[in-house]
């Protein structure tokens, strides 16, 4: 039950009167009046003035932080909303992530693979440019013997073409031998028949 001051109805100065209410709200009983003096009513009425006031101010403060809650209330829903929308986005980031992990594993994997077949390619290049440098003195070795028989075959060819010569030459006076020998051998054989005739007597 509460009890307050109300202006008395029946009143026509402005009268206070106390009265008592129920939770219900539906008695109500009148107290005594209290005996004040008017300048008492007149605190009273300037006190209750200012509490008035300072109970709109304070409803209106209310109704202002009612506003404003109503506000956060938005934010904080519109933060939910956007920390819902950040744990969605992070779990994304999260498989993302992971992709790009095995991603990064997958190229790690071939950089390696890599790396030994450039290490392969790179010994291979090594002993093939050793097997040029011994080709390459080979076949200076070759082109050096190759000049050496060249000057051999020139110089068999000169030999040859100066055997050829001689071997004419031979020929030659082989035949002029053999041609005067045969002329002496016809001349002996004729000289030998003369010898072997009788001689004719002169007449």
């Amino acid at each position: 039950m509460s009890i307050h001051p109300i202006l008395n109805p029946n009143s026509k100065s402005n009268e206070w009167r106390w009265v008592s209410e129920d939770p219900s709200g539906k008695s109500e009983s009148s107290l005594p009046e209290p005996k004040e003096t008017s300048t008492q009513v007149k605190n009273i009425k300037t006190t209750l003035g200012k509490v008035a006031e300072e109970f709109l101010s304070l409803q209106k403060s209310f109704e202002e932080m009612a506003l404003k809650n109503a506000d956060n209330e938005r934010m904080v829903n519109s933060l939910i909303k956007e920390r819902s929308d950040l744990v969605q986005e992070n779990g994304q980031l999260r498989r993302q992530t992971a992709d790009l992990q095995e991603c990064y594993a997958k190229l790690q994997h071939l950089v390696n693979c890599l790396t030994q077949e450039n290490a392969q390619l790179q010994d291979l290049t090594s002993n093939l440019q050793h097997g040029n440098g011994q080709l390459r003195n080979s076949v200076s070795h070759f082109q050096r013997e190759n000049g050496q028989l060249r000057s051999s075959v020139n110089h068999f060819r000169s030999e040859n073409s100066r055997l050829q010569h001689l071997v004419k030459y031979w020929e030659s006076a082989h035949l002029s031998l053999w041609l005067e020998k045969n002329e002496m051998q016809q001349k002996r054989q004729k000289q030998e028949r003369d010898c072997s005739e009788p001689h004719e007597k002169p007449s």
